[in-house]
């Protein structure tokens, strides 16, 4: 029988982090042994020792700083044995559909490098975990631009991000629940640890397309994510790593060069400060 690694890299979020384990312990895969690693970033909520004292049977790594999620993703596999590495957030909850039907794809999908699940939230809404490989174009009416308000390009974004209604190939998928081959994961190089936080796994799908393979999205294979549980606290610090990672993403695939490079980190500081501002008149409005 194949091992399934699993790889959950935690930062401050102990609770979560604590509901996940207990439910994968609760509903194990049936195809696969399993092998649990969490990779800790330094946590000043106990989570270490709370991991100590309760689950002796997880491989704890416990970082000495934040090194950021690519890397302890890295760090993870490092110390990972199995033929199939499952890349999951600490701030979701498993059932029995969440591990087997997503090993089951890979046996028998040859040309599939990696493949993810579908997320909902506590009251099943879909989360979304689909991820395309971002233009310019995808930048200027994201959610988070100041002209996504525009109805039009409002329904040109909604397209896009679709999630589909069945099996499906994708462009890239969502690392907080992410299935690879092992072998190839080392072959692409692993996760680029220039991304601290978000678009490791957009950069990923991309090095595993490049190498042949495709990415699956498997609707049967289901998961409860706390959306932003791992985030929430440090909102604003995240939508920033989330916007140098863009930055970072364009620099590497579009090779941004002098004064371009300039003039893109320019946009990306100038579009962060906007949200920035915005977000805080619409808390002080809501007072």
């Amino acid at each position: 029988m194949k091992t399934l690694s699993i790889i959950i890299v935690s930062y401050n979020c102990k609770e979560y982090l604590l509901d996940c384990l207990n439910s994968i312990f609760s509903h194990p895969p049936k195809t696969a042994e399993l092998e649990l690693i969490v990779v800790d970033n330094a946590s000043s909520d106990g989570t270490v020792d709370a991991i100590r004292e309760d689950y002796p049977r997880v491989k704890l790594v416990p970082n000495e700083e934040n090194l950021g999620f690519a890397a302890g993703c890295n760090i993870g596999f490092e110390h990972s044995t199995g033929e199939y590495v499952l890349f999951l957030n600490p701030d979701v909850v498993v059932n029995e559909t969440s591990f087997d039907p997503l090993i089951s794809f890979l046996d028998k999908t040859p040309d599939a490098g990696a493949v993810i699940g579908s997320m909902v939230d506590a009251d099943g809404e879909p989360v979304p975990n689909v991820r395309i490989v971002p233009t310019v174009f995808d930048l200027l009416i994201s959610r988070k631009s100041f002209i996504a308000w525009l109805p039009s390009l409002g329904k040109i974004r909604d397209k896009r991000l679709a999630i589909p209604r069945g099996v499906a190939e994708i462009e890239a998928g969502g690392g907080g629940y992410l299935l690879v081959r092992s072998e190839l994961y080392r072959r692409v190089g692993m996760m680029d640890t220039r991304f601290f936080l978000f678009v490791e796994d957009i950069d990923l799908s991309v090095r595993i397309r490049e190498a042949g393979y495709k990415i699956y999205y498997l609707p049967d294979a289901r998961i409860i994510h706390h959306w932003g549980g791992s985030t929430r606290k440090h909102m604003t610090r995240s939508i920033w790593y989330h916007h140098i990672s863009l930055f970072r993403f364009f620099q590497k695939y579009r090779h941004l060069r002098f004064p371009t490079d300039v003039i893109w980190f320019s946009f990306t500081v100038s579009h962060f400060l906007l949200w920035l501002i915005t977000n805080r008149l619409l808390r002080i409005a809501r007072r």
